[in-house]
């Protein structure tokens, strides 16, 4: 039986469901054009270029020299020294400035290299989570503070190599994992450096030549790895440093020439310290001590730390402590204790250490004591033996310990002693 009422209400109903999706679609059409203007002027200004630079993640250069990265999801990555280059790169110094847009994950390989004519600050939106390799490299116009957010974990090798104009801090995000190498040699920021305790590997020269930070620097917690260089010449830094504990090497001039003023705290876990890897560093204060599970002292490793004082262990744990590694470092003023597992006195190893005070001991194990080992160790006080074992003594070795004014014993088996082996001591059997 026929019901017009429920033919009306069916009418309705349908009437009611096109009007839904036509509001939908016009939602999804205002969201889409917002999406597709990333970029509002407060006057009017015409796109000259635009394209695709990632799946579903596009550009635009505007009239004016505004890029604009939008979209969602990742950019791909480029080549700048190929025909792979980011395609904004041929409009050169006709770009001015940089917009990246919420929604876009990840910056991609040499994607702005180079693009030195970009000014004013640079914002990396949260949702990211990877800056390329080389990714703004060259940027040298960006100015002010940095900050990387917190959804980054990742930041390539050089991705903002010799972007000097950085005149303000940098913020690490919370999240952030690794650090590549050369990532960020910009002599420019200022203030304190905060690695998180999220980050466990910083890459060689990571920090390099950052001069311009002028506060402390504090180490995460994750770290079980300093490379080489990460933190070379960064002459600012102030305050003290300690080592986090997961931290097993300390690589190769990693703090070479920073500007500390405090006291230094060696990580229970450090098993290798890398050749110049303090050396330098004239304002730490206070003791040093080597942890006992160290096995290598690098050449150079402290030469030049002059503000350490008190005495200095090096523990049976060191098996080799190599060239220079404790030259010029002439602010201890106790005892020198030398690990029983050594079977030489390198180059220099003590040379010029001039505060070192009470008797020397040779360990017995010891076969060579080289040049000028303790040339200048002039607090020694009292007699010295050469231990059996020792077959050679170097040239200079003791040359200007003149506070052994005691005895001197020979082992039985040194064969050869050099040149000026001991001018300047006082030993009341002088050979």
């Amino acid at each position: 039986m026929y019901n017009g009422k429920q033919k009306t209400d069916k009418g309705e109903s349908n009437h009611e469901k096109i009007c839904a999706l036509l509001t939908a679609a016009l939602i999804s059409l205002l969201l889409l054009n917002s999406c597709f203007e990333p970029y509002a002027h407060e006057y009017e200004a015409a796109v000259s270029h635009k394209g695709k630079c990632g799946d579903s993640v596009y550009w635009r250069l505007y009239e004016d020299g505004h890029l604009a990265i939008y979209g969602e999801g990742d950019m791909r990555d480029y080549d700048y020294f190929t025909n792979e280059r980011a395609p904004w790169t041929q409009y050169g110094q006709t770009l001015k400035s940089l917009e990246i847009c919420e929604g876009v994950t990840s910056i991609g390989d040499d994607a702005f290299y180079n693009c030195e004519s970009f000014t004013g600050s640079l914002t990396i939106p949260e949702g990211v989570t990877v800056i390329g390799e080389s990714a703004f490299r060259g940027c040298t116009g960006f100015t002010g503070s940095l900050t990387i957010p917190d959804s980054v974990t990742e930041i390539r090798a050089e991705a903002f190599f010799s972007c000097e104009g950085f005149s303000g801090s940098l913020t690490l995000g919370k999240n952030l994992k690794k650090i590549g190498h050369d990532a960020f040699i910009c002599s420019g920021f200022t203030g304190s450096l905060t690695i998180p305790d999220s980050v466990t590997m910083i890459g060689d020269y990571a920090f390099a030549h950052c001069t311009g930070f002028d506060g402390s620097l504090t180490l995460g917690k994750g770290l079980t790895e300093i490379g080489d260089s990460v933190f070379t010449d960064c002459s600012g830094l102030t305050g003290g440093l300690t080592i986090p504990d997961r931290v097993t090497r300390i690589g190769e001039r990693a703090f070479e020439g920073c500007g500390f003023s405090g006291s230094l705290t060696i990580g229970k876990r450090v098993t290798e310290i890398g050749c110049c890897a303090f050396a330098d560093c004239s304002g730490f204060t206070g003791g040093l001590t080597i942890p006992d599970g160290v096995t290598e002292i690098g050449e150079y490793a402290f030469t030049g730390c002059r503000g350490f004082t008190g005495s200095l262990t090096i523990p049976n744990s060191v098996r080799t402590l190599k060239d220079g590694a404790f030259e010029d470092c002439s602010g201890f003023t106790g005892s020198l204790t030398i690990s029983a597992n050594l079977s030489s006195i390198n180059w220099k190893t003590f040379a010029n250490c001039t505060g070192f005070t009470g008797s020397l001991t040779i360990p017995d194990r010891v076969t060579e004591i080289e040049n000028c080992a303790f040339l200048n160790c002039s607090g020694f006080t009292g007699d010295l033996s050469i231990p059996n074992r020792v077959t050679t003594i170097g040239k200079k070795a003791f040359s200007g310990c003149e506070g052994l004014t005691g005895t001197l014993t020979l082992g039985k088996q040194v064969s050869e002693i050099g040149e000026d082996a001991f001018s300047g001591c006082c030993f009341a059997n002088q050979p």
